[in-house]
């Protein structure tokens, strides 16, 4: 019944036509806002070369591998197949929404790719080349996963002999016994080399990092089982089968966690934004196309339209309508003339190409410090750090009191089993399976909303936080203007709907790509051919067929009559009165409402004018002291550090944010076209609002008290087995029992507080 935006009832219209509505079925989570990139022209040229380039390999099918972005949920895979197949001379497509890739294969000479990617497009999916990239923790950690599986099966398969009342003088016994050793040292060296290493590294970093107790374990139990084997010792201290176990489900929890969440860095394709091509007026006056990295002062060049300026330049044309809102969130255009400084990161919003003269080196340009990839936020957890610090200090120093008092009792062998069990059978199942366990079930519950965690760390810094900060443009309202009146396209004729199609078809102005996005989502643009349109900067666009003078853009300019209105106009004759709003998003004011009943301060940071966001403010009931316009990236980021930065969460959607999501405590963004900072955020949301905000911190709540539960059950059960092993009754067979019955409780508490 309603659209968030023009670009997703245009898709619906798409996909309803080509009766593909069972896409709906499939859906099993929100969808990104479709928005204004379904209507922008996309350059595939780089694709029709590599496709060329593998078709001309004849020993083999042709086949491509590619990053795609847009994929939300399982409908979204089935409708891309449903597409593919529709394809003449397509043979296979498979999607791995993990990795935000597809690959396909054809027939040699009957596939067209273009074709496909332009229909891709027109869905709301676009194809990126795929980009090469360092082994992930989540690939490193499978084949460990895989093979200390097989371990601990083999391990426990030659133990149970003796559990089961093998004895040591049967023929075989002795050879289960090394078997059970291989196992277990293939365990070590395979799976327990992973934790050894990382406690190691954070050791040097004077960091006590989780995997410091989990290796402390296997490193006493192991070495002890080692000695007692070889020397034929106490056959008690033999722990080869739970090193094997233990080691297989500690990895188990590794694994979890970090899937989770490359699984949510990995849906959007992360694709770099890359400073734009553009053509450069060499000494020999001719024209070279050159990366804009490569740009000298007083080099002069060209930028296409809808290109970002690379660096600060002189405006070397007559005009120029630059978009700000990447540099400072303003919604509207800004008219340049002649030998004005030109912004970097301005967007050339002219419907030709302008001419510049660079004043300053790619280094030193706004656009160059707005892209970087800052070093993520530490991922480690100082709650965790402080826990484990203790909790080691604790058991140390009770296995060595323990084993003290029995050795001066005179029994150095029960000693030995004192100290060796205290440590092993007090291993920190807890955080080493059920916390992974609580963040992976968080991050899936948030996914089912729409909201995606990238970063582990995220979970204790949300603790920590008193104050959310929105910028306005594209988070608290719609990233395009909104048009209050479209109703009036029912009252235009076929004439007056052929001129606005013209008119706005070329333009880069907010208002006109808001008219003509909508004038395709409605089914009423026209075919416009025969006109002569030209772009008058700072007014409008003005054209002429069958004697006809038309124009679109400024009341006074249009019709020579004091107007707020957008007009079209005929010979100075007022046809239609468009009207534009800046909105926030419906269900902001419930939201905020909702954020301060929680005990949340609310401002908004914006580098829209200053009457625009203390209007946003007085409509969404925020104070209008913590209501900041007019911010540049800079300023944005000295405010943060200004104003409780350190407890701060960030919302924002234009790479203006960029440098205050450095500032802050965390970040989140809204997953659009751009992905500059859902790569740098620490959450990204979908959906036309801001709900996933509250989701985010609702679940985070959840979270906390899970968690507290889950140390509450840690410490009754390591004062249970501790008070056993000092009473010297703990037996590998007890220990091989009482590690997974204390994990498999530890992971039902975490499935009781987050399973709803």
């Amino acid at each position: 019944e309603s659209y968030c935006c023009s670009g997703c009832e245009y898709v619906y219209k798409l996909i309803h036509e080509e009766n593909l509505d069972r896409f709906y079925d499939f859906q099993n989570a929100q969808s990104s806002p479709i928005g204004f990139s379904v209507f922008t022209s996309k350059d595939f040229r780089w694709l029709q070369e590599a496709a060329a380039q593998v078709e001309s390999i004849r020993s083999r099918e042709p086949s491509l591998t590619l990053a795609v972005s847009g994929i939300s949920c399982i409908g979204c895979v089935w409708l891309i197949e449903q597409l593919y197949s529709k394809q003449s001379g397509g043979t296979h497509c498979r999607i791995n929404v993990q990795r935000g890739e597809i690959q396909l294969q054809w027939n040699r000479g009957v596939f067209d790719i273009v074709r496909f990617a332009h229909e891709l497009h027109r869905f709301g999916y676009d194809l990126f080349e795929k980009r090469s990239a360092p082994p992930s923790e989540n690939s490193k950690l499978v084949w460990r996963l895989a093979l200390c599986g097989a371990f601990a099966l083999n391990g426990m398969l030659y133990t149970l002999p003796s559990y089961l009342g093998m004895e040591e003088s049967f023929l075989f016994s002795t050879h289960f016994n090394w078997l059970s050793g291989v196992f277990a040292t293939l365990s070590m060296l395979v799976g327990g080399s992973y934790f050894i290493h990382r406690a190691y590294a954070a050791a040097k970093a004077r960091i006590i990092h989780m995997d410091f107790p989990i290796s402390l374990g296997l490193v006493v139990a192991y070495s002890a089982s080692v000695f007692v084997f070889l020397s034929r010792g106490d056959p008690a201290l033999l722990y080869f089968d739970f090193i094997s176990t233990f080691v297989f489900l500690m990895l188990c929890g590794k694994w979890l966690q970090i899937f989770a969440i490359e699984r949510n860095r990995n849906r959007l394709a992360e694709i770099e934004v890359e400073p734009p091509k553009v053509e450069k007026i060499g000494e020999d006056r001719r024209i070279h196309k050159i990366d804009s990295r490569d740009l000298q002062v007083g080099d002069r060049y060209f930028l296409d339209p809808g290109c970002w300026v690379p660096v600060d330049s002189k405006l070397i044309s007559e005009k120029a309508s630059q978009g700000m809102d990447w540099i400072n969130g303003e919604s509207d255009p800004r008219l340049f003339s002649k030998g004005a400084r030109v912004p970097s990161g301005s967007i050339n919003q002219s419907a030709s190409q302008i001419e510049l003269m660079a004043e300053e080196h790619w280094e030193d340009s706004l656009l160059h410090e707005l892209l970087i990839s800052r070093e993520e936020k530490s991922e480690q957890d100082q709650v965790t750090q402080l826990w484990i610090s203790r909790y080691l200090i604790t058991v140390i120093v009770i296995a060595v009191l323990g084993s003290a008092v029995w050795a001066l009792l005179g029994s150095l062998p029960k000693a030995m089993v004192v100290f060796v069990s205290a440590l092993v059978v007090s291993c920190p199942c807890a955080l080493g399976v059920a916390l992974p366990l609580a963040n992976e079930l968080a991050v899936s519950k948030l996914k089912l909303k729409g909201v995606f965690v990238r970063t582990a760390s995220l979970w204790n810094r949300l603790s920590e936080v008193t104050q959310v900060v929105f910028d306005k443009t594209g988070t608290l309202t719609r990233s395009t203007m909104d048009w209050t009146n479209p109703e009036i396209l029912k009252n235009l004729d076929e004439t007056e709907l052929e001129a606005l199609s013209a008119l706005t078809r070329n333009s880069r102005h907010p208002v006109a790509t808001t008219v003509h996005e909508t004038l395709f989502a409605k089914g009423y643009l026209k075919e416009a051919s025969g006109w002569h349109v030209e772009e008058i900067l700072g007014q409008g666009m003005t054209g002429t067929k069958n004697g006809d003078h038309w124009r679109f853009g400024k009341g006074d300019w249009a019709t020579g009559m004091e107007s707020n209105a957008t007009i079209l106009s005929r010979n100075g004759e007022s046809v239609a009165e468009l009207l534009f709003e800046d909105r926030p998003w419906a269900d902001a004011t419930t939201e905020i409402d909702t954020l301060k009943q929680k005990g949340f301060r609310i401002s908004i940071l914006s580098g829209d004018k200053k009457i625009k966001v203390q209007k946003a403010a007085r409509t969404l009931g925020i104070d209008a002291d913590s209501a900041i316009g007019d911010a540049s990236p800079q300023m944005k980021q000295e405010w943060l550090r200004e104003h409780d930065g350190a407890t701060s969460l960030i919302l924002g959607d234009g790479a203006n944010d960029s440098l205050a999501f450095d500032a802050a405590l965390c970040s989140g963004t809204p997953a659009a076209e751009k992905t500059t900072l859902a790569r740098k955020a620490d959450f990204y949301y979908l959906g036309a609002g801001i709900q996933g905000v509250r989701s985010l911190f609702d679940l985070a709540t959840k979270r906390r008290s899970a968690i507290r539960a889950l140390m509450a059950f840690a410490l009754s059960y390591n004062f249970v087995t501790i008070s056993l092993a000092l009473a010297g009754i703990v037996t590998p067979l007890l220990a091989a029992i009482l590690m997974p019955l204390s994990s498999i409780a530890s992971i039902g508490i975490v499935w009781a507080f987050l399973r709803t």
